[in-house]
């Protein structure tokens, strides 16, 4: 899956969302490669979408795409990582950068034991959001998710 949930254009080999958008309803966060990483990645998103406009349930579900994405990057990629959320009017955008060349895999493509250690957060990211995929960087990637909301987001 390579597109893209939302306009994006690089710009000296970084993502740069549309100007617009990075004024209302764009947050981002840095992490380390570290598994303290995680719940600091929780509490961030948990603060932020908690003014958003979203349900419980919705907050929930923002918050668990999130914590797998940024978990797939500290436990695979081994790198930092950066991760945007973007509240639209109707979806909330989940995308987490990391430095690894390596393309994102399902469990189902390595062929998992059905240990805890098989790390099936992209199939929870599938089930839970409307889309999901990545696009390659001159260095690393981006995995990013689409979780559709009920409610509206109204700007202020």
């Amino acid at each position: 899956m390579n597109d893209e949930p939302f306009p994006v254009r690089l710009v000296r080999g970084r993502v740069r969302l549309p100007r617009r958008s990075r004024v209302r309803g764009v947050v981002r966060r840095g992490f380390t490669n570290s598994l303290l990483a995680l719940s600091a990645a929780r509490r961030h998103v948990r603060d932020t979408v908690g003014g958003w406009q979203l349900t419980e349930d919705e907050q929930d579900i923002v918050v668990l795409v999130a914590n797998e994405l940024v978990s797939n990057a500290v436990n695979h990629a081994g790198t930092t990582s950066r991760m945007t959320l973007r509240r639209s009017r109707r979806v909330v955008h989940v995308l987490v950068r990391d430095y690894s060349p390596a393309p994102p895999r399902p469990a189902t493509a390595r062929g998992g034991t059905g240990a805890p250690s098989d790390c099936h957060g992209l199939q929870v990211v599938a089930a839970t959001s409307s889309r999901w995929g990545w696009h390659r960087h001159a260095v690393g990637k981006t995995v990013w998710a689409t979780i559709a909301v009920a409610s509206p987001y109204r700007f202020a």
